[in-house]
């Protein structure tokens, strides 16, 4: 597990211990990127089999398990609030709360979990990454998930109270896809009324 994050090294190691009993450490490497090592092979397992784990190539293939698709709200909300806490961010020039993976299978995963949730997004194909803006989208994340990192947090309760405050429209993003949208074009896309007859006769 590769972080800068102290708060999130110490909840890691915590968990480990506590609830799984394993002893975990973190491991610098000069002014590269910390790295929290478990070194547990069971570990891992366990992860494959409960939680679709890939133990290769998994920054390219990780996506979120079908189990978070029959559990109470609360613990998908407190899932999203890990993941976000790792690798999301708040960014005040784009007035929303992102997120990106080399994974497009778990952006697009997350989407669908979050809209589970009252929580809708935007995706973003070509950099694999996951926007919540607006009003309505904003406050939903803050109020149904937000960030267990103290100065996220601070920063989601800023973005969201500008946002509150701006006369902005509210805009409700449903996912679809991509056969999806192209169906849904085609029923939308009108149609004279030569082109009916020309069909009949």
């Amino acid at each position: 597990i590769d972080n800068t994050d102290a708060y999130i090294h110490e909840r890691v190691l915590d968990i480990y211990k506590q609830i799984l009993g394993i002893n975990v450490f973190v491991k610098k490497y000069g002014e590269g990127c910390p790295r929290i090592l478990t070194g547990n092979l069971t570990f891992k397992k366990l992860l494959e089999c409960l939680f679709d784990f890939p133990l290769r190539k998994k920054s390219h293939n990780i996506r979120i398990s079908g189990l978070l698709e029959i559990v109470p709200h609360s613990m998908i909300a407190n899932f999203v609030r890990g993941y976000f806490d790792t690798d999301g961010s708040v960014e005040k020039g784009r007035h929303a709360v992102s997120i990106s993976s080399a994974s497009k299978y778990m952006m697009k995963d997350l989407q669908q979990i979050l809209l589970k949730i009252g929580c809708p997004s935007q995706f973003y194909e070509k950099k694999s990454a996951l926007y919540i803006s607006g009003r309505y989208a904003l406050d939903r994340f803050r109020k149904q998930v937000g960030f267990g990192l103290p100065y996220k947090q601070d920063r989601l309760e800023s973005l969201t109270a500008k946002t509150m405050n701006s006369s902005s429209s509210n805009v409700i993003f449903t996912p679809m896809s991509t056969q999806s949208t192209q169906l849904l074009q085609q029923l939308l896309t009108p149609v004279s009324l030569s082109d009916i007859f020309s069909d009949i006769y």
